[in-house]
């Protein structure tokens, strides 16, 4: 953390996406060697895809709000993580462990059409194992989505990987696909967030509705969406050097992506007010880091 913020005033650069999640060779500036843990900012143009990858581009960085008219595009991959027990993939389909549509691929295609392309992204075929040592590490992703129905326990290593990722900057967001306070899957991840940061300053709070993720990201949300069971329960979030480190959704709202946006099923007021905060999440994810960055210490905004 210390080294992403001291790296910004270093290089007189602004950083946006702080673990872009691109594979290392798109994500590094060239000829660079950062090193464990280091984050370079680089902006550079991935010939196969044909577009600009750009980390930070400009003195007020990636302009992806819906009024602009810059041709700037922000392309990450949404990860899905896998953990050893539970069900992982829930409300995702998967064909010989790779996962080939579901609700993040739908949530991935109403973000790319909501911000007219300016945010490009899908997710990637292959679940994140995180009972794969440095897996985190090398692909660095911005966050990494969990969901699941079930009791679960992480293993060992995925607590050390965890705990690793979110300290160095990532940030974990989850989704209850059994909403309620009491639903094994809530009581399950109470337990184990509490393994993976068990300091006694971390722990889940309630997110008021003057929180940015709901009145600067992309649509102003005034008043929660109901989930999938009806539940208003708030979001909660886990800050870590004050930016949000884990984002916890209790009420289900992944299981009302499962219907492709585009389809007449999916313009049910709820469902459209979950897709609506899913892209409110996807974008402030990607931007967390801006007043931070911006602004670093004993620095005022104009």
């Amino acid at each position: 953390m210390r080294e992403f913020i001291s790296l910004s005033r270093r290089c007189g650069l602004l950083l946006c996406l702080a673990w872009l999640s691109i594979p290392a060779a798109f994500s590094q500036a060239p000829n660079s060697d950062p090193g464990e843990g280091k984050l370079v900012p680089s902006t550079r143009t991935d010939q196969k895809m044909n577009t600009h990858i750009w980390i930070w581009g400009g003195p007020k960085g990636i302009d992806i709000s819906p009024t602009t008219t810059t041709k700037t595009t922000a392309y990450f991959h949404f990860f899905v993580g896998k953990y050893a027990s539970g069900d992982w993939n829930v409300n995702e389909e998967i064909e010989e462990g790779r996962i080939v549509g579901g609700s993040v691929s739908n949530l991935a295609q109403y973000v790319k059409s909501s911000s007219q392309g300016k945010v490009m992204t899908g997710p990637t075929d292959m679940p994140l194992d995180l009972s794969r040592e440095r897996v985190l590490n090398t692909m660095r992703p911005p966050f990494l989505f969990l969901t699941g129905t079930k009791d679960f326990v992480f293993a060992n290593i995925e607590v050390e990987e965890l705990r690793k990722y979110l300290r160095a900057g990532g940030c974990l967001w989850v989704d209850n696909g059994s909403p309620g306070p009491d639903s094994p899957f809530d009581k399950a991840f109470r337990r184990e967030i509490s393994r993976v940061m068990p300091d006694k300053e971390h722990v889940l709070k309630p997110m008021p509705m003057t929180h940015p993720l709901f009145s600067r990201s992309w649509n102003l949300i005034q008043t929660l969406a109901s989930g999938s069971t009806g539940l208003t329960t708030p979001l909660e979030q886990i800050e870590i050097d004050g930016t949000m480190g884990v984002l916890y959704m209790p009420n289900g709202y992944a299981a009302l992506w499962s219907v492709p946006h585009g389809q007449p099923e999916a313009k049910t007021e709820e469902r459209v007010r979950a897709y609506e905060l899913g892209m409110n999440c996807v974008i402030y994810l990607l931007t967390r880091w801006d007043e931070r960055i911006l602004f670093p210490e004993g620095i005022s905004p104009r």
